[in-house]
């Protein structure tokens, strides 16, 4: 299972595996962390979950940031928050899968 809290400011996301009978904790990811501030403000309203590096193991795209499957930064892009966020392979002539998302007009 994987939680999440946070997009406009402070970003946390935590993965749980439920495992004979209890809940036991992976990892947390949290962008008040050092070494994580440039993942504050980067996700949307909701996150999704897909392979982009094809490891085997999904990540967890946050919008302009996703997470490692083992909870550290796969990367950060500095557009901020956006409202929808899809991932495909939209691109059929590029390998992988590519995240498309809108953002909200930054504040000025």
């Amino acid at each position: 299972m994987i939680f999440g809290r946070g997009y406009y400011t402070r970003l946390v996301r935590s993965a749980w595996d439920f495992r004979n009978g209890t809940l036991q904790q992976k990892w947390i990811f949290d962008s008040n962390t050092s070494g994580n501030s440039a993942y504050a403000g980067q996700g949307n309203h909701q996150l999704t979950a897909g392979d982009p590096d094809a490891d085997g193991k999904d990540e967890i795209c946050n919008g302009s940031s996703a997470v490692n499957d083992d909870g550290t930064g796969f990367y950060v892009n500095g557009l901020g928050h956006g409202d929808a966020l899809h991932m495909s392979d939209m691109d059929p002539d590029r390998p992988g899968l590519e995240v498309w998302q809108c953002h909200e007009e930054p504040a000025k």
